[in-house]
Order: structure tokens, then sequence, then C-alpha cells
């Protein structure tokens, strides 16, 4: 209980100053984007996250090895495909986005912690790993 409750301290935190929170921030604390390599071995096995994005929305996501990608937020869900693409963690769900692929890059931020933006750079997401 108290790891999960430090994760989302640290997802509140990094959530607050989300403006704040940088590609250029995180280079400069050191931190570099997850490879291709670290992103196949993270998502080899189940993966359940627990999420708040730019918009302030928040909820959960399970990515299987399949390429199956799953989301759920208050009053709402989708069920859609993740692969890995140039090095870059990619989503397309026919329910969102118009059905277009959109891809990400991840930033480990902590233990069970990664900060996410799109390839504009734009802060997407934060996200803290579950179960």
């Amino acid at each position: 209980m108290k790891a999960m409750l430090a994760g989302l301290a640290a997802v509140v935190l990094i959530t607050a100053a989300g403006c704040a929170v940088t590609q250029k921030s995180l280079q400069e604390k050191g931190l570099k984007p997850m490879s291709a390599k670290d992103l196949q071995e993270r998502y080899a096995r189940p993966v359940k996250i627990r999420w708040t994005n730019d918009r302030n929305q928040s909820g959960t996501g399970e990515y299987t090895p399949d390429g199956t990608a799953r989301l759920a937020w208050q009053g709402g869900g989708a069920t859609g495909k993740w692969r890995i693409k140039e090095g870059k963690f990619c989503t397309t769900y026919p329910e969102l986005r118009g059905g277009a692929e959109t891809c990400f890059i991840p930033y480990r931020t902590g233990p069970r912690e990664s900060v996410s933006f799109g390839e504009d750079g734009a802060y997407a997401a934060t996200s803290t790993d579950i179960d």
C-alpha cells in the first residue's frame, strides 16, 4: 500500500507540474527516452498502468504481449492495438483519435513511473505501473 501511495504521489506531483515537465527538463536530469530494446522488454509481459493525461483525465491501461491495448476511464473505455515503431510506443484505438495511430516517446522516471511525450514533444501522460 505504501508503494502504491508513493507512486500515486509521484504521479500527482508530475501531473501538477505537467506544463513544467518537458523532455528537456528530464534530459537535464540525465534521463533518456526508453530505447526500442527497453520497450520490447517491457511489453514482452502483460503491463498494467494507472495514467493521467495532458487533459487531466485519468484511468487505467492494460497492454498484452499479443499487441492488445485496453484503456478504461470513468464512464468509458477503448480497446485497440499497440506496437513499437522506430523506437516509439504507438497505439491505435478505433474509438479514439479518429482511429489514427499515435506514437509516444516514454521516459522512465522511477522504478514504476514514466512520463510520455507526443512526437511533437508535448507532454502526453504520466503513468504508474500497477500489479
